[in-house]
């Protein structure tokens, strides 16, 4: 294990970022997710708790982090944020299309 911490999923404008946080408040590191999340949020396909989520490096590239929760529940949160924000996104787009018609 390289780092222990938490994990922040915050949303401002449509726009959701995931930091990784110590105990001390402390950002291991940060990564805006995409439009698309799936491009950067993989579930893992041998445990119900893992994914791999990826970071983006300020002055360009990326890396790609193994993140386990020891709670489940926690887990499937973590997923379900990204499933809610991506819907609720393609009914605002929808109904943005809708007005600019009208």
């Amino acid at each position: 294990m390289i780092w222990e911490g938490g994990v922040k999923v915050t949303e401002k404008n449509r726009v959701i970022r995931i930091s990784f946080v110590d105990k001390h408040g402390k950002v291991f590191g940060e990564t805006k997710v995409p439009e698309n999340y799936k491009d950067a949020i993989v579930k893992t396909t041998d445990s119900s708790r893992g994914y791999a989520v990826r970071l983006e490096n300020p002055k360009g590239g990326y890396v790609w982090v193994g993140v386990a929760f020891r709670d489940r529940n926690d887990a499937f949160d973590f997923g379900v944020a990204f499933q809610d924000q991506s819907s609720r996104n393609q009914v605002y787009l929808l109904y943005n299309s809708e007005i600019k018609q009208n």
